[in-house]
């Protein structure tokens, strides 16, 4: 096994000398992943208040075992109620508006598994996955957000910029009773949605200014039919360039 490690490192170092001889660019460097659904625990979202839980009247949040994955499962209960987990680690990067080479880092990405249990959203303009700034937790009225919701059942791309709003149709629609993957990519001057790795929408405008942290809301409307959201693996990371 020394051999082994020995040769490896060996190798590496070769391959950077060559990448430094040719020009070549060398491998991307970023912060690693934020946020682990391994975290959470067997009955509770978590053990070392990483999330943090908001539900209404009979809303629940669980940590559920499916066939596939260990999930945790937005449950609304009733109508007019809501279940929502916002994570406790806010990133560093905030959009400028214009590249900088005075910051380090140059993209805050968001990616996680999701699906309803329904052909049911919740309530339209009420449901949001994503990221939301400050100290708000993440739901459809909150400011400063970038953030996958639906109106009229339709499913839109959000951003938010201190309560003034960029709202467009995805160009991508999932059956969202299947796992999809969504990410959301946020750059300086740019945000970019995806779905099933497809890009959903890229916004330009009404970037939120403010740390972002990751956040699953759902709000049943009074008279959506009972639906369950059930997220997936999570994770969120840093990139320099």
């Amino acid at each position: 096994m020394a051999a082994y490690i020995t040769q490896v490192k060996t190798l590496r170092r070769q391959l950077l000398r060559n990448a430094q001889a040719t020009g070549a660019a060398t491998a991307r460097s970023s912060q690693g992943p934020m946020i682990f659904n391994e975290l959470w625990g067997a009955a509770a979202i978590d053990a070392t208040n990483l999330w943090t839980t908001t539900v209404e009247g009979t809303g629940t949040v669980t940590i559920t075992t499916s066939t596939t994955r260990r999930v945790c499962a937005l449950n609304t209960v009733a109508a007019d109620q809501r279940a929502a987990i916002d994570s406790s680690l806010r990133s560093i990067f905030v959009p400028s508006g214009a590249a900088s080479t005075a910051e380090i880092y140059k993209r805050l990405i968001l990616e996680w598994e999701m699906q309803f249990s329904a052909n049911e959203p919740g309530g339209n303009n009420r449901t949001a996955f994503g990221l939301v700034g400050g100290a708000t937790n993440m739901s459809r009225e909150a400011n400063d957000l970038a953030a996958f919701g639906f109106l009229a059942d339709v499913m839109q791309t959000v951003t938010d910029k201190a309560g003034t709003e960029t709202e467009t149709a995805s160009l991508v629609s999932p059956t969202i009773t299947n796992w999809n993957l969504y990410k959301i990519v946020v750059r300086n001057a740019a945000i970019d949605f995806y779905i099933n790795g497809s890009l959903a929408n890229t916004h330009t405008t009404n970037l939120p200014a403010v740390p972002l942290n990751a956040g699953f809301n759902i709000k049943r409307g009074v008279a959506d039919a009972a639906v369950i959201v059930n997220i997936g693996a999570a994770r969120m990371w840093l990139e320099d360039e």
